[in-house]
């Protein structure tokens, strides 16, 4: 019991931490602003974190089981040079569902809801930003439950917690939800670092920093890139953040994210793709 107890009770300083880093914003924005304006900054907040909620959190569910089991099936070397893998993929993945977001906001909000809460569309890269890095946190987070040094999630979540309440007094009054925001966006990359360097400590890991930041370098040309397509005519807009969504996984490639083993595989996938659509072309040709 002592040792369950040990285990599981700094979890709930966690959760308060969690619960605070979100929901901060909200409150003192509702000391300073209307609630239409928060309302429309909720908007804005869960267009840009609900890909990341659903998708990443699921992912980081299913990885927890291989992560255990591999750590104490594989050697330690062995181990953690397929966790540096693992995470490089999470960095990618979370690359993508930030493009996805940040490419199509004003079309969810114009389809979902009402052209009244469009200013929401300002926010939604600050709030993506700050969801890719809430993400990475679990990817150092892992080796923390693996080697039981629970005690640390505390102080690794309740002091960006604070620096959001913080900042979101210093900044809501006078820059509104753009300055709520901004406080998300400056908070979430502190909890990445501080479970960073504590997990490092118990279970360090080789992670490939160049491999990991090429998916978000990506990211962030896209981010900067979607500036330039104007919103209307809408068919247009939505074709050139089709193609700009389709130069994710290309700059992936080109950018060399991609292992030996890895270009392989690809290379087969394509192969069989291929030849599974060859009988359809044949098919259309002698029609």
């Amino acid at each position: 019991m002592r040792q369950c107890l040990a285990f599981g009770w700094p979890d709930v300083p966690v959760r308060v931490g969690a619960w605070a880093l979100r929901v901060a914003d909200r409150l003192v924005l509702q000391a300073y602003l209307p609630l239409s304006v928060v309302g429309v900054y909720s908007v804005g907040y869960m267009l840009g974190a609900t890909a990341f909620d659903v998708v990443a959190s699921s992912v980081n569910s299913a990885i927890l089981p291989f992560f255990y089991r591999t750590a104490t099936e594989t050697s330690e070397r062995s181990s953690k040079r397929v966790f540096a893998d693992v995470a490089a993929w999470d960095a990618a993945l979370l690359g993508f569902l930030g493009v996805g977001t940040v490419l199509f906001a004003r079309e969810i909000i114009v389809i979902f809801a009402t052209s009244r809460f469009l200013e929401a569309e300002a926010i939604v890269p600050l709030i993506a930003w700050a969801a890719v890095f809430q993400a990475l946190a679990h990817v150092p987070t892992r080796s923390i439950y693996l080697v039981k040094k629970t005690g640390w999630l505390p102080v690794v979540f309740l002091a960006p917690a604070a620096l959001n309440v913080a900042l979101n007094f210093a900044l809501v009054p006078r820059w509104g939800i753009v300055g709520a925001a901004a406080s998300t966006l400056l908070a979430y990359p502190v909890l990445f670092l501080l479970t960073l360097v504590v997990a490092q400590r118990a279970y360090p890991i080789p992670y490939d920093w160049g491999r990991m930041l090429r998916p978000l370098a990506i990211f962030l040309a896209i981010t900067l890139a979607k500036l330039a397509v104007p919103p209307e005519p809408l068919l247009a807009s939505i074709a050139l953040k089709t193609l700009l969504l389709a130069a994710y996984p290309v700059g992936l490639v080109a950018s060399g994210f991609l292992g030996v083993e890895e270009r392989r595989a690809l290379e087969r996938v394509v192969r069989q793709l291929v030849q599974q659509l060859a009988p359809f072309r044949e098919g259309r040709r002698l029609l």
